[in-house]
């Protein structure tokens, strides 16, 4: 929050997909945001609060002269800097839902967020495209539970292979 000379203040939010003890990751991140403060004549005090806080396991951040190997890296910062810069709408990922229908197999998570051991089955091949709105297709079937013989589609019969 910032407050002005005139009385007027404004404020800019900045968040983290995780919890953050870095800095300058937290400081670039309000620093993005900071083009959008109109300091008028002149900006007389500036307030942090912390809305909301979470505990963070002790770790030992780094130590002169070894390099440490995550294995797994950590991406809360670039998560971070795009949901700042692009909104946190856009920036997502897909993960796997329960359905029998397409159309619903797949839900928008946050980019973050952990996985919920779902995955689609191998054996399962996932249309690579689906149409909106569904268009219908006429199957004839020779023998019930057996592959169709035809299928017409946009009044057009598929071609046999």
């Amino acid at each position: 929050m910032f407050g002005r000379v005139d009385r007027a203040s404004q404020g800019v939010q900045v968040k983290t997909a995780r919890p953050n003890r870095d800095p300058p990751h937290l400081a670039r991140l309000l620093g993005d945001r900071l083009d959008v403060v109109d300091p008028g004549f002149k900006i007389e005090g500036a307030l942090l609060v912390a809305s909301r806080v979470e505990p963070l396991a002790p770790k030992q951040t780094s130590v002169k002269g070894l390099d440490s190997v995550d294995p797994d890296p950590d991406l809360g910062n670039l998560v971070d800097r795009l949901a700042t810069r692009l909104g946190e709408e856009k920036v997502y990922r897909r993960a796997p839902v329960e359905s029998d229908l397409p159309e619903r197999c797949v839900a928008k998570v946050p980019a973050l967020a952990p996985n919920a051991g779902l995955t689609w089955p191998a054996s399962l091949t996932r249309p690579t495209r689906l149409l909106d709105p569904p268009e219908p297709v006429e199957v004839m079937a020779l023998v019930p539970d057996y592959p169709p013989a035809a299928f017409v589609w946009r009044r057009v019969p598929a071609p046999r292979s």
